[in-house]
């Protein structure tokens, strides 16, 4: 147990923790030499070698020691002692223990003794404490006083009464206390006093089977909250328990360490407390090592610390400058072992209230049901990388003015349902490149006032009244060729991505697997095993070949969905597909064309491709 010599002197603190522990001494002097005994048991008390004769004066003098007067004491005292102790360890477990002692004649028969807290965290040592509590309540249940001539008395010394007329007296007795009265004539001569020496004692004593145990003493108690720093071991910032208990140092902590903060072995943990604490519920904020912490004693007891609060000095400054920002409220770390801090901020200044939140890394926020925001201004924001939504269900945007977004990247959508368009103004578009519009079922353009296609000084007009087509040279059914409609391939990915109803992922299975036919279409020989076990070792290509739809019977016309052809070295099977996947999967057609044409370098298609 933790254990604190608080405003005691040795002495005073060596028979505090001896009378608690039900263990008394004393001095044992021979002619060989002196010796102090520690007991915890009367029996190992030491036989006075002298008789324990009764004589009383009435009889004369006999010629050797005597007791000349013993009278017997029977007080009333506690029959039972209970000691209670907590221990938050086990806060259910009732830490109780009860001893009884010998009973008496009583009135009432039974006088319980009830003690908290009993300093023990375990039963073992509580029923220790007890036993030696009822020990000392009723170890002057029964005594005895007497005067002797007996010189060889000494306290934890035992004798044997003999002739007294009461024979239940004529028992052995343990001597408790003695005082010595002695006079010498030779040494009183000065004072006129003559005749012989004298000498008598009285003592206290008890019967030998009553267990003898010395009286508590009081411990010492701390008048108030004590500052202390908190401490830890060398290189530790954050120095707990998994209770979150810390270790502090005092400042009549007189001992010498080559670092004041690492004094951890000098204290007993100390438990915090916080601002809320329960049951899998409220705040934690664990005092570092230098900070300065408030314990208090509970009852006073300098063996029971806890730390009740915080506070800062001239080293350890506020996080806010004072009195400049005395209207800051607010909430501010350190990174442990590092640079950087989380802040919850509040200034209260008229005109100027803000909340601030700082987060050095990651912030998470969950909602699990409603989540309302109301702006009554602006509302910036700034995503230095990128920005992912999903929604599980609907989404609703009104926007009361303007909107205006800028994309300086490309702009992919994929609606995997009906869209609906409605604008109750005018929609101009201005593409600077080329257009392309591609619709598998009907398409139909109506208008209810006039529809025109402008090519130039050419154009075709329809309105309510006919249709009108101008041009330099009208020709119908003949010449001309129909201009191709480009389909973004970078959708196929999206739909590749989102096969299963999940979110878009930037890595495609097909994509590796393209990869990896390209090399074995262009490898010699010799290396084409190697890449083939990379291909095998890859999960997800196996899938791909499983299920995607990818058979050579689709591909026997590679040139001319290409529009060219294969040169030499590049037409087996492996080789078309290869060109296929990438084509459709990386839109690399044009790259893939210059490199069979031999106007572009296969490390750039790889380089790509990677």
């Amino acid at each position: 147990a933790y254990t604190v010599q608080y405003r005691e002197t040795d002495l005073d603190f060596m028979h505090r923790i001896l009378a608690e522990e039900g263990i008394s001494y004393y001095f044992d002097v021979t002619d060989e030499g002196h010796r102090i005994v520690f007991t915890d048991n009367t029996s190992l008390s030491f036989p006075i070698d002298a008789p324990f004769f009764y004589a009383p004066l009435a009889s004369g003098k006999p010629d050797h020691p005597y007791i000349h007067h013993f009278a017997l004491h029977n007080e009333i005292r506690p029959t039972s002692a209970t000691l209670e102790s907590y221990f938050f360890q086990s806060p259910r477990f009732a830490l109780t223990q009860q001893a009884s002692g010998a009973l008496t004649q009583t009135q009432n028969g039974e006088y319980p003794y009830y003690d908290y807290p009993g300093r023990y965290t375990n039963l073992e040592v509580g029923q220790q404490f007890s036993a030696a509590r009822i020990d000392y309540l009723r170890r002057d249940a029964l005594t005895a006083t007497g005067e002797s001539t007996l010189a060889p008395l000494l306290p934890g010394g035992f004798g044997q009464l003999e002739g007294h007329p009461q024979a239940a007296l004529n028992q052995a007795w343990l001597i408790t206390y003695v005082r010595h009265h002695g006079k010498q004539a030779v040494a009183m001569e000065h004072y006129g006093t003559q005749g012989e020496a004298t000498y008598h004692n009285t003592f206290s004593a008890m019967p030998l089977q009553t267990k003898w145990r010395p009286m508590p003493e009081p411990k010492p108690a701390v008048g108030g909250p004590h500052v202390a720093e908190v401490v830890g071991p060398e290189g530790e910032e954050i120095y707990c328990d998994e209770w979150g208990r810390v270790k502090v140092k005092f400042r009549w902590d007189r001992t010498q360490t080559p670092d004041p903060r690492d004094a951890s072995e000098r204290t007993c943990w100390l438990r915090i407390s916080e601002g809320w604490a329960g049951a899998g519920r409220g705040m934690i904020a664990l005092p570092r090592v230098g900070d300065e912490v408030i314990v208090s004693f509970l009852e006073g007891d300098p063996d029971r610390p806890l730390i009740t609060g915080r506070t800062y000095h001239s080293l350890n400054h506020q996080p806010y400058k004072l009195p400049d920002h005395k209207t800051i409220t607010g909430i501010k770390t350190q990174t442990h072992k590092g640079d950087g801090y989380n802040e919850l901020y509040f200034d209260d200044e008229n005109e100027k209230q803000l909340i601030r939140i700082h987060a050095e890394k990651d912030f998470d926020l969950k909602v699990k049901n409603v989540k309302n925001e109301r702006i009554d201004y602006d509302h910036q924001l700034s995503i230095g990388h990128d920005q992912r939504i999903d929604i599980a269900n609907h989404r609703t945007m009104t926007i009361e003015g303007e909107q205006h977004l800028t994309t300086k990247g490309s702009h992919i959508e994929l609606r995997e349902a009906d869209s609906s368009l409605e604008i109750k103004g005018d929609l101009i578009q201005n593409v600077l490149g080329t257009q392309g519009l591609r619709v598998d079922g009907d398409l139909t353009l109506e208008s209810k006032s006039r529809l025109t296609l402008k090519v130039g000084g050419s154009f075709v007009v329809i309105d309510s009244g006919g249709v009108y087509i101008n041009g330099p040279v009208v020709t119908v059914n003949s010449g001309g060729t129909p201009g191709d409609t480009e389909v973004p391939s970078i959708p196929k990915v999206l739909e590749a991505a989102s096969a299963n109803g999940s979110a878009f992922v930037p890595h495609c299975p097909k994509a590796d697997r393209a990869r990896h036919l390209f090399l074995m279409a262009t490898t010699k020989d010799d290396a084409r095993d190697d890449i083939d076990n990379q291909i095998n070792s890859f999960e997800e290509f196996n899938s791909v070949e499983k299920g995607a739809p990818l058979s050579l019977a689709h591909l026997s016309g590679a040139e001319g969905l290409l529009g060219m052809s294969l040169p030499k070295g590049l037409e087996d099977s492996s080789a078309k597909l290869a060109v296929r996947v990438v084509t459709e999967t990386l839109d690399l057609a044009s790259t893939v064309d210059n490199v069979i044409q031999g106007k572009g370098s296969t490390a750039s298609l790889l380089g790509i491709i990677k």
